[in-house]
C-alpha cells in the first residue's frame, strides 16, 4: 500500500499492477482494486514517505516504526516531567522511559510494521500529555486543541482513541467532577469525530477513494468479533500471550502500581493525574484481552500508558529511599545470589512461543508452545534477587527491600530478554517478530528460482509475496490450499514453521505428494511435482 500511495496518491493497487494472484475474483468486497485503508491512513502515508525516500527494504521499513517509537518516547519524557516535576533528577525521570524500552511488547512494537504500535501510540500519548497539562480545563481554546489532537488520533485508528475518551470521563468522575468530565468527553469526542469525518470525506472525494471501504472491511466485516464474547479458551489464550510479551516482571510492576494508586485513591477520595494513565491501561486491556481476545499489537497503547505510570510511581518512591550502610560480607552474599539468578535467566530463551502477527488469533490454541521452563526459571530467579536485597538492606522496612529487589530484577531480567530478541532479529521480515529467522534467505532462494521462469508462481504468506519478484497467491487469502498448491503454474508452497499462515500445512502437503525441498531458518519450502516449468 505504500507503493500504491506513491503511484496513485491513495493506498490502492490495481489488480493489473499486482504480482498477487487471486483464487477468487472480487475478493475485496467487489471493489475495482485492492484497497488497503482498513484503518485511517496516517501510518500508511508515513510508510509511503519512507518508501519514496529509501525504498522498501527491511531496514527502511523498520526505521519508520522506530521513528514513531522514538517520538512516543519523547512524549513519554514530557509526561514524566509533568507528573514528577521538572526539578526531578534526570535519572529518575529516565526510569519510566527505560521501563518502556525494557518491555518486549513495546520494544518489538518499535520495529514492527503496524498502526497501534506506531502512529496510534504516539497520538494517544500526545493527547494524554496535552490533557494532563490542565485536566480541569473547560476553556474553548484548550478544548479546541484537544479536539484537533483527538482527530489526529482517529486518523490512525477509530477504536482505541474512544477508549481513552471513556477513561477521561472515568478519571473526572473519580476526581468528583462528573459534569466536567462529561462536558470534556462530549466536546473532545464529538468535535474530534466531526473534524476527522469532514477531513476523511474531503480526502475520499478529492482523491476518489471509496469512503465506505474502511467501514465495510474493518467494522462490518469484523462486527462479530466485537459484539460477542470470544469464549473462555480464547480469552485465556489472549491473557497468556499478552502477559508473556509484556513480561512477568513488568506486568507485576504495573499491577503493583495499580494497587498502590488504588490505596491512595481510597485514602484521598480523589484521583490524581497519574491515575488517568492507569485507568486507560486497565480499560484498554480489559477491552482487548478478555473481551476481544486480541493477540498482536492492539494492546501497545494501553500497555505503554501503564508502564509509563508504573515507572513514574516507582521513580517517586525511589527518591524517598536513603542510601544503606553496606557490609562487605553482605555485598558478597547478595552478589552471589544475584549471579545465580542471572545464570538462571540466561539459560532460558525469552518468549518461547509463536511470535506475534496479524493472523495469529485465527490459528487457535495450538499455536503456543508454553514456556514453562522459562517462566519457572524466572520464578526461581526472583526470590534469589529478593534474598540479595534483604541481605543488603537488613533492618530497613520491607517495602524498601521489595522495591530494591523489583528494580534489580527488572534491570537484570528484561535487558536479557531484549538482548536475546535483538540477537534473533537479522534476516527476519519487517512484518514478523524477531524469532523467525530465515526470511531474507527464503526470499533470495525463491527469487533465484523465478529468474529463469517468468511464469512461475508460488503460494506463500503475503509478506514473502511482497518481496518475491514473480506472481504469488497470498496464503492468508486462500481457502483451499490443496487446489492452489497443485495448479500447474505454482512451483513452490512456502510457510513458516513458527508462525504458520496455515497450521497443519505439512500434513496437507504430504497428502498431495508435495515434497519438502528446502528448510531455511523458520521457513519451509515444498515443491509441486505438477509444475509445468513455464
Amino acid at each position: 500500500m505504500a507503493i500504491g500511495i506513491l503511484r496513485h496518491g491513495v493506498p490502492k493497487l490495481l489488480y493489473s499492477e499486482e504480482s498477487v494472484l487471486w483464487a477468487t475474483s472480487n475478493l475485496y468486497y467487489g471493489f475495482d482494486a485492492q484497497y488497503g485503508m482498513w484503518h485511517p491512513p496516517v501510518y500508511l502515508y508515513s510508510l509511503a514517505a519512507t518508501a519514496g525516500l529509501f525504498g522498501t527494504g527491511n531496514v527502511a521499513m523498520r526505521a519508520t516504526s522506530l521513528a514513531w517509537f522514538l517520538l512516543s518516547l519523547v512524549v513519554a519524557w514530557k509526561i514524566t516531567g509533568l507528573l514528577l516535576g521538572k526539578g526531578t533528577p534526570p535519572l529518575v525521570r529516565a526510569l519510566p522511559i527505560g521501563l518502556m524500552v525494557m518491555t518486549p511488547l513495546l520494544m518489538e512494537g518499535g520495529l514492527l510494521l503496524d498502526i497501534d504500535n506506531t502512529s496510534l501510540c504516539f497520538a494517544i500519548l500526545l493527547l494524554i500529555w496535552l490533557y494532563l497539562k490542565d485536566p480541569a480545563t473547560l476553556a474553548p481554546r484548550r478544548l479546541g486543541l484537544l479536539t484537533l489532537v483527538f482527530a489526529f488520533a482517529l486518523a490512525s485508528k477509530l477504536t482505541t482513541p474512544y477508549m481513552l475518551l471513556a477513561s477521561i470521563g472515568a478519571y473526572q468522575v473519580l476526581r468528583q467532577q462528573p459534569i466536567r468530565g462529561f462536558v470534556q468527553a462530549v466536546v473532545i469526542g464529538v468535535g474530534g469525530t466531526a473534524v476527522f469525518a469532514a477531513a476523511y470525506l474531503a480526502y475520499c472525494t478529492v482523491l476518489r477513494y471509496p469512503a465506505g471501504f474502511m467501514f465495510q472491511f474493518s467494522y462490518v466485516g469484523k462486527s462479530s468479533s466485537f459484539l460477542h464474547n470470544p469464549g473462555l479458551n480464547n480469552s485465556l489464550h489472549s491473557i497468556y500471550w499478552n502477559l508473556t510479551w509484556i513480561s512477568v516482571p513488568i506486568a507485576l510492576l504495573v499491577a503493583s502500581a495499580i494497587a498502590l494508586r488504588t490505596v491512595a485513591f481510597v485514602r484521598a477520595r480523589r484521583a490524581q493525574p497519574i491515575d488517568l494513565l492507569l485507568i486507560f491501561c486497565v480499560a484498554g486491556l480489559l477491552a482487548y484481552v478478555p473481551w476481544y481476545a486480541a493477540i498482536g499489537k492492539y494492546t501497545v497503547p494501553p500497555v505503554a500508558a501503564g508502564v509509563l505510570a508504573a515507572g513514574i510511581e516507582l521513580g517517586s518512591r525511589l527518591m524517598a529511599l536513603q542510601r544503606p550502610v553496606l557490609r562487605t560480607r553482605d555485598v558478597l552474599v547478595a552478589g552471589g545470589t544475584v549471579a545465580v539468578a542471572i545464570l538462571l535467566l540466561l539459560v532460558g530463551t525469552p518468549l518461547q512461543f509463536r511470535p506475534p502477527g496479524f493472523y495469529l488469533a485465527s490459528t487457535g490454541l495450538g499455536v503456543i508452545t508454553a514456556p514453562h521452563v522459562y517462566l519457572a526459571l524466572k520464578l526461581v530467579a526472583f526470590p534469589l534477587v529478593l534474598f540479595g536485597a534483604w541481605r543488603l538492606l537488613r533492618g530497613r522496612p520491607r517495602s524498601e527491600v521489595w522495591l530494591v529487589a523489583a528494580i534489580a530484577y527488572l534491570l537484570i531480567a528484561n535487558p536479557i530478554d531484549i538482548a536475546k530478541l535483538a540477537g534473533m532479529g537479522p534476516g527476519s521480515s519487517p512484518y514478523r517478530a524477531y524469532a523467525e529467522p530465515g526470511f531474507d534467505a527464503t526470499v533470495a532462494f525463491l527469487n533465484a528460482s523465478v529468474s529463469g521462469h517468468p511464469g512461475e508462481a508460488i503460494l506463500a504468506p503475503k509478506d514473502i509475496g511482497f518481496y518475491f519478484n514473480g506472481h504469488y497467491y497470498g496464503m492468508e487469502d486462500v481457502a483451499d490450499v490443496g487446489d492452489i498448491s497443485t495448479r500447474p503454474n505454482v512451483r513452490y508452497v512456502v510457510d513458516s514453521t513458527l508462525y504458520p499462515a496455515k497450521p497443519g500445512l505439512d500434513g496437507v502437503m504430504r497428502e498431495l505428494s508435495l515434497r519438502e525441498v528446502k528448510r531455511i531458518g523458520a521457513f519451509v519450502v515444498y515443491e509441486n511435482p505438477g509444475y509445468n516449468g513455464a
